[in-house]
């Protein structure tokens, strides 16, 4: 039997690494987010980096090494930066895989992290689609849905409150 792609872990993260998360994101926040060649019409979200040196970094970094060992066994080698976002009522990013035109051609799996009370918020869903199938990530703050960098995956518009996520990429030496 084949394991989903798609894998969500509830609870992983505790009301207070989420609240030093938000804090520390909203600190550094100051950049519209973008895509490497894309059209700026593709995302509208407001993002800050925060450092995988961090105790937020390190503790994503073992959680993933727990996911990674259980169920997809890349070789990776480390985290980028943290990427916190925030999606204010109209904000979005279509369709898109976590691959890029240079260093992160290496990236090979993917976190995303729910921040947000999913009562504070609509819209704003994390969607996933695998083979003919879309999927629905759960909302309930805490929550990691880990993936592989390539599947194709979007946020929808926020249609009310504001949606804040981190996304965590770990990469390694290419596929062989």
């Amino acid at each position: 039997m084949s394991r989903p792609a798609c894998i969500a872990f509830r609870a992983v993260l505790s009301p207070t690494q989420i609240r030093e998360i938000c804090a520390a994101g909203d600190a550094a926040m100051k950049d519209a987010a973008t895509v490497l060649d894309a059209d700026p019409i593709h995302r509208r979200s407001l993002v800050s980096w925060l450092s995988p040196q961090s105790p937020t970094g390190k503790t994503l970094l073992t959680i993933l090494n727990h996911i990674n060992a259980d169920r997809y066994r890349f070789e990776l080698q480390g985290l980028e930066p943290l990427q916190y976002t925030v999606y204010s009522e109209g904000g979005y990013y279509g369709w898109h895989m976590d691959l890029g035109p240079h260093l992160a051609q290496r990236r090979k799996l993917s976190l995303t992290v729910q921040l947000s009370d999913p009562a504070a918020y609509e819209g704003g869903d994390f969607e996933a689609q695998t083979g003919s199938e879309t999927i629905t990530g759960p909302k309930e703050v805490g929550t990691v849905i880990a993936f592989p960098s390539w599947i194709l995956h979007r946020v929808t518009p926020v249609t009310r409150g504001v949606r804040r996520s981190l996304v965590v990429w770990a990469g390694g030496e290419p596929f062989r």
